[in-house]
């Protein structure tokens, strides 16, 4: 992204909004677990949501690119994908909340039983799974087939200023 906004592909704003999820994501999980003194279960678990986190916000960034390209994936219009993209990142947010509030209840509960059963929550999971590891799989072969080939800028770091 940054390097289609330095060759006036990718609007500035749009971009700068791009680096502080990198940052939100490369710093949320290592943060998180290294600012508390707590058990080594609860920490575990605050590392998945740190990386689950990392993904919605991948998927954000996806869907935000796509919105912006006007382009449309595979057999459906631009106006349709950016409907379905919207929908994937809805149902990926939501089942995201849907495992942290399960995860969280086993911690929360002074029996450490989940408020949703673990017979409902494997769907979640499986679901989850599909959407945040399967899915932008055909966001990547979309932007392969779709996209301009990557054009590399060098200039001197005093001409960029």
């Amino acid at each position: 992204i940054k390097n289609d906004m330095l060759n006036g592909i990718f609007p500035a704003q749009k971009a700068k909004l791009m680096k502080t999820m990198f940052w939100i994501k490369v710093t949320d999980g290592p943060i998180t677990i290294g600012a508390l003194e707590i058990p080594a279960v609860v920490a575990h678990t605050l590392g998945f949501y740190g990386l689950q986190w990392g993904l919605v916000l991948v998927a954000f960034e996806n869907v935000l690119y796509l919105k912006h390209r006007k382009q449309g994936m595979w057999c459906f219009s631009p106006e349709s994908t950016v409907k379905l993209a919207y929908l994937y990142l809805t149902l990926l947010a939501s089942l995201t909340a849907l495992k942290f509030i399960w995860s969280a209840s086993i911690f929360a509960s002074e029996t450490s039983t989940p408020i949703i059963p673990n017979s409902v929550a494997r769907y979640f999971d499986r679901g989850w799974m599909l959407l945040a590891a399967v899915c932008p799989i055909f966001f990547a072969l979309n932007g392969m087939k779709k996209d301009p080939p990557m054009v590399i800028t060098i200039v001197n770091a005093d001409v960029r200023k």
